[in-house]
């Protein structure tokens, strides 16, 4: 019987003190990011929720081909949305990134091939 309060006692320390150090997050502001880079300030986390598409990703008959739709997030390019067409085996394959991404501070982001804006809500970090 003990034992089994001494580690109920040390899970309910545990618990008291990861409770501590958590962090809540307070509305700032919704905002759009293009292809001019954009960081995430100190204190700040950024939810990507959606992205504004600049193309249609279209079907061609008799052809194969493939586009990639993607955003740059700290130098390095992800793509969001994918679409590939095998016309003479009649596969077609269409992908989608799903949401959200939560972004820290220090990230830089920007919107990248076929994406017209990068939709953004941020929040601040409140202790």
């Amino acid at each position: 019987m003990s034992n089994i309060l001494r580690i109920f006692m040390v899970l309910m320390i545990g618990c008291m003190v990861s409770e501590s150090n958590a962090q809540n997050l307070q509305f700032s502001k919704a905002k759009l990011v293009s292809s001019t880079a954009d960081t995430v300030p100190t204190g700040r986390v950024w939810k990507i929720e959606s992205f504004l598409f600049s193309r249609n990703l279209c079907t061609y008959p008799n052809l194969s081909w493939g586009e990639d739709d993607k955003i740059i997030v700290n130098g390095d390019a992800f793509v969001v949305r994918a679409h590939r067409i095998d016309a003479g085996n009649i596969d077609h394959f269409f992908w989608k990134q799903d949401l959200p991404i939560w972004l820290p501070s220090g990230t830089i982001v920007k919107a990248d091939v076929g994406v017209k804006y990068v939709s953004i809500i941020e929040f601040k970090e409140v202790p």
